[in-house]
């Protein structure tokens, strides 16, 4: 048997209900072969609903988790050294390092009216982990540009 042989894995995220006990509550079910590397990196999974449980209705509400994860076939490939691949000699990041975002807005197109008048007063608010930013407010308009 190899890895391939195995091919579909699943990560689960449970919830213990008072009645009924442990639930799968959302799932990722990929392909193995996405870690088979033996110098895995992090790699951020996108979390699917399990509709059946129904906890969880919305898809972007699953949620993604981080995996650092390596499958070695020892049959095929031999025993190995974790610590002779850099990925896995140094201690294990609890937490991503912190990244820059660039965000460029231009415009926004067809905005429902919110005011009285039919109109709308838009501007764009994007919040990061340390403080919010907002656009200037567009008076009066419901395809405002940004620049």
């Amino acid at each position: 048997m190899s890895v391939e042989d195995i091919g579909t894995i699943f990560f689960y995220l449970h919830r213990k209900y008072k009645v009924g006990g442990w639930k799968r509550v959302c799932y990722w079910k990929g392909s193995i072969k996405k870690f088979t590397d033996d110098n895995a990196e992090l790699q951020w999974l996108e979390m699917n609903p399990d509709l059946a449980i129904g906890e969880v209705k919305e898809p972007y509400r699953a949620g993604i988790i981080g995996v650092k994860m390596s499958i070695h076939d020892v049959t095929s490939n031999g025993a190995i050294n974790w610590k002779d691949h850099p990925s896995w000699a140094g201690k294990i990041v609890r937490r991503p390092p912190i990244m820059k975002v660039r965000v460029y807005i231009w415009q926004c197109r067809d905005l429902p009216a919110a005011d009285e008048n039919g109109s709308s007063d838009p501007f764009i608010k994007i919040a990061d982990s340390e403080k919010d930013h907002e656009t200037e407010v567009i008076w009066d308009n419901l395809n405002p540009l940004f620049y």
